[in-house]
């Protein structure tokens, strides 16, 4: 990570935690996946996000391969 971990000036921190995503082929149930994921990141605005579990069948080629974020 490119920053330290920090609380926001309200005092919150907010984690969102994706889990056995299982993207596979980027078919039409992945696409399904993936807008759930952008709709609650936006949602959200998490300032960390755990992405664990099953997540990608296709080594490092599902939505987050090779993504590392920071805010």
């Amino acid at each position: 990570m490119s920053q330290p971990l920090r609380f926001r000036p309200d005092g919150t921190f907010t984690i969102v935690q994706f889990t056995d995503t299982h993207w596979t082929n980027a078919d039409a149930e992945d696409a399904h996946t993936r807008e759930i994921l952008e709709c609650v990141l936006e949602h959200e605005r998490p300032d960390l996000v755990a992405w664990t579990g099953g997540r990608d069948h296709r080594r490092g080629k599902g939505p987050g391969a090779g993504l590392e974020t920071s805010r």
